[in-house]
C-alpha cells in the first residue's frame, strides 16, 4: 500500500472486500460467518489490499466474540494487526450505508452483519 491515506478497495468497486470464514475453514466463501463455539473464536478475513494500480488478498486471523459484528472484527484487525487498513463507517446503526462491503460473496452492511 503506497500510504495510510489510501484506502483499500476491491478492484471496480468502491467497497472494500472482506471474505470472513470462522476456524480458518478453507472454501468457506459464500456461507455467513458461523463462531467455532457460543462464546466466539478465530474469524480467518481475507481482506483486499491494494491501490488503483492493483493488489491481492491477504489473509488475517483476528479473535471475536459471539455477538460481534463484522465491524467489530475489522476496528480489532486494524487495531492489532493492520494499522495502516482504512474502515468507512459513521452510524453503527445500519443507517448511513458507508460500512458496505462485500462478505462471503455478499453485499451487506458490516456495523449490521454478525458474526454468529
Amino acid at each position: 500500500m503506497p500510504d495510510a491515506t489510501t484506502e483499500d478497495q476491491a478492484p471496480g468497486t468502491g467497497d472494500g472486500a472482506v471474505a470472513v470464514a470462522p476456524g480458518g475453514a478453507p472454501g468457506a466463501t459464500g456461507t455467513e460467518p458461523q463462531p467455532e463455539s457460543s462464546t466466539g473464536g478465530e474469524a480467518t478475513l481475507l481482506v483486499w489490499r491494494g491501490d488503483a494500480t492493483g493488489g491481492d488478498f491477504v489473509e488475517y486471523r483476528v479473535p471475536f466474540e459471539e455477538g460481534e459484528v463484522v465491524l467489530d472484527v475489522i476496528h480489532r484487525l486494524a487495531a492489532t494487526q493492520a494499522p495502516d487498513l482504512a474502515v468507512r463507517w459513521n452510524c453503527k446503526a445500519g443507517k448511513c450505508g458507508s460500512c458496505s462491503a462485500e462478505v462471503n460473496g455478499r453485499p451487506v452492511l458490516q456495523c449490521m452483519a454478525r458474526m454468529s
